[in-house]
């Protein structure tokens, strides 16, 4: 699974920080090896987790995270998990 479309584009809340929340069902089984994300300015950083459950306000068990990536360009970054993730059916 991945965006297809990519970033169309972003707007600027008066603030450096910005947080996306992306969610995904599998349609089979299958691992999860890397994940990606538009970043839209340069010389900045990100940190990327990925959990397993979110109720509509809190997410709960973490599953993968990749702390303090640097971003010197805008663009697309993929990045490796530390360990394959075994991802069931419709998780």
């Amino acid at each position: 699974m991945y965006d297809q479309l990519g970033e169309v584009i972003d707007y600027g809340f008066s603030s450096p920080t910005a947080y996306a929340l992306v969610k995904f069902v599998s349609s089979s089984s299958m691992p999860v090896i890397r994940v990606s994300s538009w970043v839209s300015s340069g010389n900045g950083s990100m940190d990327i987790e990925v959990w397993d459950n979110f109720n509509g306000s809190t997410l709960s068990g973490l599953l993968a995270s990749i702390p303090g990536i640097s971003t010197p360009y805008m663009g697309f970054y993929s990045l490796d998990l530390p360990a394959p993730l075994s991802i069931a059916k419709r998780q």
